[in-house]
């Protein structure tokens, strides 16, 4: 019998090969958009990880006011924390594109934070160089190529990346990296001390020590090893006091393992993603079987009679549908694994952050959720599908009792009122009514397929929207022109400059450590909003910052001093109007007295225009069009990620469509041939029996459009959960209308091809289903 039962199943491959092979369709597209971005977040993580521990990435990094002696040196390592000297000296250059940029120049690591060359060596000759990656990239420099620093000429050797500038961003507290402004060159460490000491430098020189924590070369007893941040933080207040300017743990610090930190967005939205592919996969399923129950009702009802189980039956008409999403699957893996696949998620990636040569990561769960997914659902849904529809005695299944499989209900006649409607309505309408009534599961069916459809569209055009709205609100908020972070707080500013007290704290939100700036201003200050009235523990808060740490006006919350460790309680006063990076705003007077700094202390100065201030005052300039460049460069990152999306809702949209439409058609074969054997004419056939179906799409897309946007914004704040951005989401009206007419020129793509499946029906179908 289950020979009989296979030769049927490929009959039944043969004789609707379209429906089948659009199910594997349908499943290498979900498989792919899913496989191809989790394997690729998997990758990312993997390499940018891996180079970690190979390059001994530092567990944190602390900055000083002068150097450590030798004597400090040894206590740490008896305490077990390895020590590593990183100064650094910005240099201003030119870049490819003609305009300033600032090369970081540090010394080749030996123990912590080690280089990892991507192409030729590390510098090891007096004038030789070693390029950070993505600036290289950026201004077009190879290794054989010279560039001039501090009045010197020096050959490029290497390109390679650093594990402590992953993301390369002048200060922590920047909010993106731009490549063709800023990145950092490794030399020897003799060369690094001629150019410290021919002063040509712009800004002064940085006295950063890495750290790691290594017990093994410990000698102190372990009740006085330092083994933690916070022991670390009081053998420095010890020992240096006051010298201590900066402390920060890989943590805290938004340099480190930024990529992997980033791409776990792309894990989320895969894993949404996947839930709403994979869900319309089963749904596809569980139509493609009801319809082929119901076609062979009869047959089956025979094969009953025959004493066929219902088990077997199971097995039987399950084994197609399933076999079919397993090749999905696995073309859909395999396809999300190619080096194209890959590369589309990969690229924003490589082209943002400084990482690595990415290895391909084969993670056991991706892969077992690209393969074993598709067919898992697929059994599940025939199984459940199937015994239900195989449930009814063997007469029901032989005869048109009111058992027969989804035509119980709509056999009813209608109430009196609804017949006298359709009755007005003309022939034609009320025939197109009635067709949409009867036909109630395939109504379903449609509308299903486009809403699922429309969740994908949506979700890639509002991270489209989020990332174009981004320059726009940021140009808005920025409105100064220079920001100059000043090593000398006693420098005489010019007239003309707003000077400032910034710094720099931590806090956690949704497990991610995040960077808020505390600004404290005078009243008249015009890049910022007022801060009249504000007591010395009291702040007003950024939009942004009010949105990511749920704050509102009387909330109390508390922010954590890096260096210090030191946690501080401040006062939300009111949220205005700043939609740039987290920060709060004090008065000036207030912040100093509050961090017990001198009257008239300044950090940062502000100005509309560049100001004439001494390089040993300047710690690093940035500037406006640095800010707005680099928004520019977290839109293009997410450029290829939408790109997916996008190609990919509009495939599923045109292949669902088409098939549930088309499993609509097919349900009124014998209606269709018997309006050809009463003579109606191809054009009169089309209009019965497709423009209800137009009508019906054109009336719903608005609503299923709305419903889409809803769920879709609901979830998007978790999928940003780690990214400071203006969150802006709101399409413009006419965007709606491009989804709207979209949806319609996609409908009558469908329409169009089944145009020909209704004229090729014949009229010998209105014998009998089964004919």
């Amino acid at each position: 019998m289950q020979a009989i039962l296979l030769r049927h199943a490929l009959r039944e491959l043969r004789a609707h090969a379209a429906r089948y092979v659009s199910l594997p369709a349908l499943t290498i597209l979900a498989t792919y958009l899913v496989v191809s971005i989790l394997a690729a977040a998997q990758s990312v993580i993997a390499t940018t990880t891996g180079a970690a521990a190979r390059n001994a990435l530092e567990d944190g990094q602390f900055t000083l006011a002068r150097t450590l002696t030798d004597e400090e040196r040894d206590e740490l390592v008896d305490a077990g924390v390895s020590v590593e000297a990183e100064p650094s000296l910005d240099f201003t250059v030119r870049n490819a594109a003609g305009t300033d940029a600032t090369l970081r120049l540090l010394a080749n690591r030996t123990d912590i934070d080690r280089v990892d060359v991507a192409a030729g060596r590390a510098a090891q000759g007096a004038d030789e160089a070693l390029v950070e990656r993505r600036y290289a990239e950026v201004n077009g420099i190879n290794a054989g190529d010279t560039l001039e620093l501090g009045g010197r000429t020096l050959t490029v050797v290497g390109i390679g990346i650093s594990p402590d500038y992953e993301l390369c961003v002048r200060e922590p507290s920047d909010a993106y990296a731009e490549a063709s402004a800023f990145g950092t060159i490794f030399v020897t460490s003799q060369t690094y001390d001629e150019l410290r000491d021919a002063g040509a430098a712009s800004t002064a020189e940085t006295l950063t020590y890495a750290y790691r924590f290594d017990a093994s070369e410990a000698t102190l007893p372990a009740r006085d090893q330092v083994t933690t941040n916070a022991d670390l933080r009081v053998w420095l207040r010890d020992h240096v006091g006051a010298a201590l300017s900066g402390f920060m743990t890989a943590q805290d610090n938004p340099r480190v393992l930024a990529a992997a930190d980033d791409v776990s967005i792309n894990v989320r939205v895969s894993l949404f993603a996947g839930v709403i592919v994979f869900a319309l996969v089963a749904y596809a399923v569980s139509v493609f079987v009801a319809h082929t129950v119901e076609s062979e009702r009869r047959s089956i009802g025979t094969l009953r009679a025959l004493g066929v189980s219902s088990a077997q039956l199971v097995v039987a008409y399950a084994l197609l549908a399933t076999l079919m999403c397993l090749a999905g699957g696995i073309i859909g893996t395999a396809l999300g694994y190619s080096g194209p696949g890959m590369s589309m998620t990969t690229d924003s990636t490589t082209g943002y952050y400084s990482v690595p040569n990415l290895q391909t990561a084969y993670v056991p769960w991706v892969v077992a959720h690209g393969l074993a997914m598709p067919p898992a659902i697929a059994l599940v849904v025939n199984v459940i599908a199937l015994r239900r529809l195989l449930s009814p005695p063997v007469l029901a299944l032989l005869g048109d009792g009111p058992a027969r499989a989804g035509e119980g209900s709509s056999r009813r006649r209608a109430p009196r009122g609804r017949a006298d409607r359709i009755e007005r309505a003309g022939f034609f309408r009320a025939f197109q009514l009635a067709q949409l009534s009867r036909d109630r599961r395939g109504v379903l069916a449609v509308l299903g397929g486009l809403f699922v459809s429309l969740l994908v569209l949506v979700l890639s055009l509002d991270c489209l929207v989020l990332a174009s709205s981004a320059k726009t609100i940021t140009a808005d908020t920025i409105t100064y022109e220079r920001m100059y972070l000043l090593s000398d707080s006693s420098a005489k500013l010019p007239d003309d400059a707003e000077p400032a007290f910034v710094r720099g704290f931590t806090t956690t939100v949704d497990g991610y450590s995040m960077d808020v700036s505390v600004i404290g201003i005078e009243d008249a200050n015009p890049y910022f909003p007022a801060v009249d009235d504000l007591h010395a523990d009291e702040v007003n808060v950024g939009s942004i910052t009010a949105q990511k740490l749920g704050l509102a006006p009387g909330d109390d919350f508390y922010l954590t001093d890096a260096a210090t460790g030191s946690s501080y309680r401040l006062t939300v006063r009111d949220v205005v109007d700043y939609d740039s990076g987290l920060v709060c705003f004090m008065g000036a007077a207030g912040m100093r007295e509050l961090f017990g700094m001198p009257a008239g202390y300044a950090n940062v100065a502000y100005a509309a225009h560049p100001l004439d201030l001494d390089a040993d005052a300047v710690f690093s300039t940035t500037t406006r069009d640095n800010l707005l460049s680099a928004v520019d460069a977290v839109s293009e990152q997410m450029g290829p990620m939408v790109a997916t999306l996008m190609s990919a809702s509009v495939a599923i949209a045109l292949v669902v469509l088409y098939q549930m439409t088309k499993v609509m058609v097919d349900r009124s074969s014998q209606g269709i041939a018997l309006m050809r054997v009463f003579g109606y004419r191809a054009r009169e056939v089309r209009r019965l029996y497709l423009n209800g179906s137009l009508a019906l799409v054109a009336l719903t897309t608005p609503v299923l459009i709305v419903a889409a946007k809803a769920v879709i914004d609901a979830a998007y704040p978790s999928f940003i959960a780690n990214v400071v951005i203006p969150f802006n989401v709101a399409w413009p009206a006419w965007l709606y209308a491009v989804v709207y007419a979209g949806v319609l020129v996609a409908y009558l793509l469908v329409r169009t091809l089944l145009v020909r499946h209704v004229n090729s029906v014949s009229p010998r179908e209105v014998l009998g289903a089964d004919a």
